[in-house]
């Protein structure tokens, strides 16, 4: 079985801003400060997140600094070389859902507008 899932609760370190790539694609980064707690010590980590499309633009839309946010997502690293040669890596967090505030962000299609419909109720009885 293959995993890669991850869920942070924790607040917004600052505002994010909405980027976009050059082929048009809209995404935002921002650190997630998140509480821990270790051998009888309180203390906060920070964790790298991005998130794209639509994710992106209602967390750019709804978040703001000090914000309490939900990130579901999974785990992403990378490497990159430095002009001396040497080697770096990086693990950041790609956030798949977002939820606060009542308000829950997915990388799907939106939703259709429904028209207001009377409410119809079938039952079907099953004579034997």
């Amino acid at each position: 079985m293959k995993l890669n899932k991850v869920f942070l609760f924790g607040t917004m370190s600052k505002k994010p801003v909405l980027e976009m790539t050059v082929s048009g694609k809209r995404f935002c980064r921002y650190m997630l400060r998140v509480p821990s707690y270790y051998k009888g010590k309180y203390f906060h980590e920070f964790f790298p997140i991005m998130v794209w499309e639509n994710v992106a633009r209602i967390v750019s839309e709804y978040g703001k600094q000090h914000a309490r946010i939900l990130v579901e997502g999974r785990m992403s690293s990378s490497k990159y070389e430095d002009e001396n040669g040497k080697t770096h890596y990086s693990i950041s967090i790609i956030g798949d859902t977002v939820s606060f505030e009542n308000i829950v962000a997915r990388n799907e299609k939106p939703p259709v507008e429904k028209k207001e419909e009377k409410e119809e109720i079938i039952i079907i009885k099953n004579d034997k």
